[in-house]
Protein backbone atom coordinates (compact mmCIF):
# COMPACT_ATOMS: atom_id res chain seq x y z
CA UNK A 1 0.00 0.00 0.00
CA UNK A 2 1.32 3.36 -0.66
CA UNK A 3 1.82 6.31 1.85
CA UNK A 4 1.28 10.06 2.27
CA UNK A 5 3.34 12.71 3.78
CA UNK A 6 2.30 16.31 4.57
CA UNK A 7 4.82 18.50 2.85
CA UNK A 8 6.30 21.60 4.93
CA UNK A 9 8.92 23.93 5.66
CA UNK A 10 10.08 24.89 8.86
CA UNK A 11 10.83 28.36 9.48
CA UNK A 12 14.41 29.51 9.44
CA UNK A 13 15.22 30.41 13.23
CA UNK A 14 18.45 30.67 15.38
CA UNK A 15 18.59 28.71 18.56
CA UNK A 16 16.79 31.42 20.39
CA UNK A 17 13.97 30.54 18.31
CA UNK A 18 14.35 34.27 16.78
CA UNK A 19 13.19 34.59 12.50
CA UNK A 20 16.39 34.77 10.49
CA UNK A 21 14.23 35.80 7.42
CA UNK A 22 11.48 37.58 6.25
CA UNK A 23 9.49 37.45 2.79
CA UNK A 24 7.70 40.35 1.97
CA UNK A 25 5.16 38.87 0.61
CA UNK A 26 1.36 39.18 -0.15
CA UNK A 27 -1.60 37.40 -1.13
CA UNK A 28 -1.73 38.87 -4.99
CA UNK A 29 -0.06 39.15 -8.10
CA UNK A 30 -1.23 39.77 -11.20
CA UNK A 31 -5.11 39.01 -10.99
CA UNK A 32 -4.23 35.47 -9.05
CA UNK A 33 -6.23 36.09 -6.04
CA UNK A 34 -5.64 32.62 -3.95
CA UNK A 35 -2.90 30.35 -3.91
CA UNK A 36 -4.22 27.16 -2.38
CA UNK A 37 -7.64 26.59 -3.58
CA UNK A 38 -6.57 24.03 -6.01
CA UNK A 39 -8.06 25.01 -8.52
CA UNK A 40 -6.94 25.89 -12.64
CA UNK A 41 -5.84 29.43 -13.15
CA UNK A 42 -7.72 31.25 -15.02
CA UNK A 43 -6.89 31.00 -18.91
CA UNK A 44 -6.87 35.72 -18.68
CA UNK A 45 -4.38 35.03 -15.97
CA UNK A 46 -1.94 37.79 -15.87
CA UNK A 47 1.37 37.44 -14.23
CA UNK A 48 4.59 39.42 -14.13
CA UNK A 49 7.14 37.41 -15.58
CA UNK A 50 9.55 37.52 -13.54
CA UNK A 51 7.44 38.32 -10.50
CA UNK A 52 10.37 39.88 -7.66
CA UNK A 53 9.83 39.13 -4.12
CA UNK A 54 12.19 41.16 -1.29
CA UNK A 55 13.18 39.06 1.86
CA UNK A 56 15.19 40.54 5.05
CA UNK A 57 17.79 38.93 7.33
CA UNK A 58 18.55 39.01 10.46
CA UNK A 59 20.77 38.04 13.14
CA UNK A 60 24.23 37.78 10.71
CA UNK A 61 21.90 35.52 8.70
CA UNK A 62 23.77 34.73 5.02
CA UNK A 63 21.97 31.76 3.55
CA UNK A 64 19.40 31.17 1.39
CA UNK A 65 15.58 31.77 1.32
CA UNK A 66 13.47 29.03 2.77
CA UNK A 67 12.83 25.76 0.22
CA UNK A 68 9.19 26.28 0.17
CA UNK A 69 6.85 28.82 1.65
CA UNK A 70 3.06 27.72 1.56
CA UNK A 71 0.88 30.65 2.58
CA UNK A 72 0.23 34.02 0.98
CA UNK A 73 1.64 33.95 -2.82
CA UNK A 74 3.58 30.44 -2.34
CA UNK A 75 6.60 29.84 -3.82
CA UNK A 76 9.35 27.15 -3.57
CA UNK A 77 13.23 26.95 -4.82
CA UNK A 78 13.59 26.38 -8.25
CA UNK A 79 15.33 22.92 -7.36
CA UNK A 80 12.67 22.07 -6.07
CA UNK A 81 10.62 22.65 -8.18
CA UNK A 82 12.29 20.96 -10.90
CA UNK A 83 12.89 17.56 -8.74
CA UNK A 84 8.64 17.62 -8.02
CA UNK A 85 8.37 17.57 -12.17
CA UNK A 86 11.11 14.82 -12.53
CA UNK A 87 9.61 12.81 -9.96
CA UNK A 88 6.25 12.77 -11.58
CA UNK A 89 4.70 15.56 -10.32
CA UNK A 90 2.17 17.29 -13.24
CA UNK A 91 -0.42 18.89 -11.46
CA UNK A 92 1.32 22.38 -10.73
CA UNK A 93 1.90 25.48 -12.26
CA UNK A 94 5.14 27.52 -12.10
CA UNK A 95 5.81 31.04 -12.68
CA UNK A 96 9.44 32.34 -12.46
CA UNK A 97 9.87 34.59 -9.54
CA UNK A 98 13.04 36.12 -8.27
CA UNK A 99 13.99 36.14 -4.61
CA UNK A 100 15.82 39.12 -3.95
CA UNK A 101 18.10 39.58 -0.42
CA UNK A 102 16.79 43.43 0.52
CA UNK A 103 20.24 44.01 2.53
CA UNK A 104 22.51 42.52 -0.14
CA UNK A 105 20.82 42.50 -3.78
CA UNK A 106 21.65 38.70 -4.20
CA UNK A 107 19.00 37.25 -5.99
CA UNK A 108 17.57 33.24 -5.97
CA UNK A 109 15.70 31.63 -8.73
CA UNK A 110 12.09 30.54 -7.20
CA UNK A 111 9.04 29.76 -8.22
CA UNK A 112 5.48 30.94 -7.62
CA UNK A 113 2.85 27.86 -7.78
CA UNK A 114 -0.36 26.74 -8.01
CA UNK A 115 -1.04 23.15 -7.13
CA UNK A 116 -4.45 22.09 -9.08
CA UNK A 117 -6.28 19.32 -7.38
CA UNK A 118 -8.30 18.86 -4.06
CA UNK A 119 -8.60 15.46 -2.76
CA UNK A 120 -11.46 14.29 -0.69
CA UNK A 121 -8.77 11.63 1.13
CA UNK A 122 -9.10 12.30 5.03
CA UNK A 123 -10.73 9.67 6.44
CA UNK A 124 -13.34 11.34 8.80
CA UNK A 125 -14.66 8.47 10.97
CA UNK A 126 -11.27 7.91 12.15
CA UNK A 127 -9.13 11.24 12.19
CA UNK A 128 -9.85 13.91 14.89
CA UNK A 129 -11.89 17.04 13.32
CA UNK A 130 -13.98 19.83 14.10
CA UNK A 131 -15.17 22.69 11.76
CA UNK A 132 -17.23 25.41 12.70
CA UNK A 133 -20.31 24.74 10.72
CA UNK A 134 -19.73 20.64 10.79
CA UNK A 135 -18.95 20.64 6.82
CA UNK A 136 -15.28 19.52 6.28
CA UNK A 137 -14.07 21.58 3.53
CA UNK A 138 -11.26 24.01 3.32
CA UNK A 139 -11.10 24.65 6.47
CA UNK A 140 -11.41 21.56 8.86
CA UNK A 141 -9.37 21.48 11.84
CA UNK A 142 -7.29 17.84 12.32
CA UNK A 143 -5.44 16.97 15.84
CA UNK A 144 -5.78 13.29 14.48
CA UNK A 145 -5.70 13.08 10.91
CA UNK A 146 -5.94 9.75 8.87
CA UNK A 147 -5.83 9.85 5.40
CA UNK A 148 -8.01 7.05 3.12
CA UNK A 149 -5.04 6.04 1.16
CA UNK A 150 -7.71 4.29 -1.33
CA UNK A 151 -9.33 7.89 -2.28
CA UNK A 152 -5.57 9.27 -2.41
CA UNK A 153 -4.52 6.92 -4.58
CA UNK A 154 -7.67 7.00 -6.52
CA UNK A 155 -7.23 10.50 -7.34
CA UNK A 156 -4.02 9.52 -9.47
CA UNK A 157 -1.75 12.49 -8.10
CA UNK A 158 1.29 12.45 -6.29
CA UNK A 159 0.44 15.93 -4.73
CA UNK A 160 -1.92 17.28 -3.99
CA UNK A 161 -4.38 19.94 -0.99
CA UNK A 162 -6.63 18.47 1.29
CA UNK A 163 -10.37 19.11 0.04
CA UNK A 164 -10.98 19.47 3.71
CA UNK A 165 -7.91 21.77 4.38
CA UNK A 166 -6.03 23.51 1.92
CA UNK A 167 -3.40 24.44 3.49
CA UNK A 168 -2.48 20.69 3.92
CA UNK A 169 0.17 19.97 1.05
CA UNK A 170 -0.27 16.35 0.48
CA UNK A 171 2.82 14.29 -1.17
CA UNK A 172 2.55 10.86 -2.17
CA UNK A 173 5.69 8.16 -0.56
CA UNK A 174 7.43 8.53 -4.29
CA UNK A 175 8.12 12.26 -3.86
CA UNK A 176 9.54 12.19 -0.65
CA UNK A 177 11.92 9.76 -1.56
CA UNK A 178 12.87 11.78 -4.88
CA UNK A 179 13.01 14.87 -2.71
CA UNK A 180 15.49 13.26 -0.23
CA UNK A 181 17.48 11.82 -3.07
CA UNK A 182 18.42 15.06 -4.51
CA UNK A 183 19.67 16.08 -1.46
CA UNK A 184 16.79 19.17 -0.41
CA UNK A 185 17.18 18.09 3.65
CA UNK A 186 14.98 21.48 4.28
CA UNK A 187 11.81 19.86 4.28
CA UNK A 188 9.93 18.30 7.15
CA UNK A 189 7.42 15.16 5.94
CA UNK A 190 4.64 14.63 8.07
CA UNK A 191 2.63 11.68 9.05
CA UNK A 192 -0.76 12.66 8.72
CA UNK A 193 -1.38 11.63 12.24
CA UNK A 194 1.28 13.86 13.41
CA UNK A 195 0.20 16.96 11.72
CA UNK A 196 -1.99 19.77 13.87
CA UNK A 197 -3.51 21.99 12.11
CA UNK A 198 -5.90 24.19 14.88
Amino acid sequence: MSHYYLLECPPLVNEKGEALMEISNCFRAGNIRSWCDGKEPRADTVFPAPLEIEFETFHGYAGPPRELVDVCITLMSKRLADTLVEAGVSNIVFYPTTLKNKGTGEVYDYRAFKVVGLVAAADLEKSKWESYDNKPVADTSFEDLVIDESKATGSGLLMFRLAENFSALVVHEKIRDAILAKGINTLKFIEPKDWVHA
